[in-house]
């Protein structure tokens, strides 16, 4: 499924999706392709242990391009982490939040057939964990090809 933003971005955006329906009983991902400044394209992937396509679902998404900054009372950072795979890798902001941020992470690419989602673990004020996990409903192998990650990470000033 093709997206195109109402007005291109100045700079290729971060994109994080949600899927907030539930069409189906069986699982499935968003997977994102072709992430441009006009807009993306993107397509669910079940479970590897189901062998048809899923259905319709609603797909929620967040375009920003990498940044940082102070809004109102809100400081925020967008932007892209490189070669994450299967392992987990710490990313340091590039300030610290007073708190922990309200952080969303995903794939901004899919170098990779098996489906996989992005874990986070150890956010804090200065940093974040994240790592690619795939999909075990069909075999235990868990290594992942490198991606290209995306994150948007918000925090009060005054908490």
């Amino acid at each position: 499924i093709k997206y195109r933003f109402t007005e291109p971005f100045t700079y290729t955006p971060v994109v994080v999706t949600s899927l907030t329906s539930v069409n189906e009983a069986e699982p499935a991902t968003v997977v994102l392709k072709d992430i441009k400044k006009e807009g993306f394209e993107y397509s669910l992937k079940p479970e590897e242990v189901v062998e048809v396509l899923h259905g319709a679902e609603r797909v929620d998404f967040i375009a920003w391009e990498p940044s940082s900054g102070l809004f109102w009372d809100t400081l925020f950072e967008v932007n892209f982490l490189e070669n994450a795979d299967d392992l987990w890798g710490e990313y340091e902001f590039s300030e610290p939040f007073p708190s922990s941020p309200i952080v969303a992470v995903g794939r901004q690419t899919n170098n990779e057939k098996d489906p996989a989602t992005v874990l986070c673990r150890d956010v804090t004020q200065t940093s974040l964990e994240v790592r690619v996990a795939e999909d075990t409903s069909k075999d235990s192998e868990t290594s992942h090809a490198k991606e290209k990650l995306g994150f948007i990470a918000v925090g009060r000033v005054n908490e």
